[in-house]
C-alpha cells in the first residue's frame, strides 16, 4: 500500500509563499535590460535625461561618436548605468524620466516589470507544483472516470437520482 505524505502545516506553507513573494519582489533582474527599450522610445529627449541623470556625462562627445539617436541614448544609459548601483538604477531612471515628463516610458518600464514578475511567479509555481507530492485522487482530472466507472462531475447521466427521472 502506498504511504501518504503528510502536508506541511499551514504556517509552513504560508512561510514558503511569503519567501516566494520576497524573492520576486526583490528583483534580481539586470536593470540594463530596460536600456534598449528606453533608448528606442526617448528620441531627442535623451539629452534632457542626461542633464537630469548626470551633468558630468558629455553629451557632445556622445553625439560625435554615435550618428543615430538610439545609439546616443543607449550610450548615455550605459555610461550612467556603470556608475551606479544596479539596485538603484530603475528607481533613479524612473524619477529622471518623470522629471522630463516621459510618463509613457515609465509606464512601459512598469508594465515590463509586471510582466517579468508574473512570468517569474508562473515559473516558480510550475517548479513548486513539480516538487509537490501527489495527493490521493490527484491523478484524475475533471471529467475522467474513476475506478468505479462514474464521472468526477457531481451529477451526470450515470449519476441520476432515482425517482427524479
Amino acid at each position: 500500500m502506498d504511504s501518504i505524505e503528510e502536508s506541511p502545516p499551514l504556517s509552513e506553507l504560508d512561510n514558503q509563499i511569503e519567501e516566494g513573494n520576497n524573492k520576486t519582489s526583490k528583483s534580481t533582474e539586470d536593470p540594463t535590460l530596460y536600456f534598449y527599450d528606453i533608448a528606442n522610445r526617448i528620441g531627442m529627449d535623451w539629452t534632457k535625461l542626461a542633464a537630469i541623470l548626470d551633468h558630468s556625462i558629455n553629451v557632445e562627445v556622445i553625439k560625435s561618436q554615435h550618428q543615430h539617436v538610439f545609439d546616443q541614448a543607449l550610450e548615455l544609459l550605459n555610461i550612467w548605468g556603470k556608475r551606479h548601483d544596479p539596485c538603484d538604477i530603475l528607481s533613479n531612471l524612473e524619477d529622471a524620466l518623470l522629471h522630463i515628463d516621459r510618463y509613457d516610458i515609465v509606464e512601459g518600464i512598469n508594465s515590463n516589470q509586471e510582466k517579468r514578475r508574473l512570468r517569474e511567479l508562473d515559473n516558480q509555481i510550475k517548479d513548486d507544483n513539480k516538487k509537490m507530492p501527489k495527493s490521493i485522487g490527484a491523478e484524475l482530472s475533471i471529467g475522467e472516470s474513476s475506478s468505479n466507472g462514474k464521472s468526477n462531475y457531481p451529477l451526470d447521466d450515470r449519476d441520476s437520482l432515482s425517482g427524479y427521472e
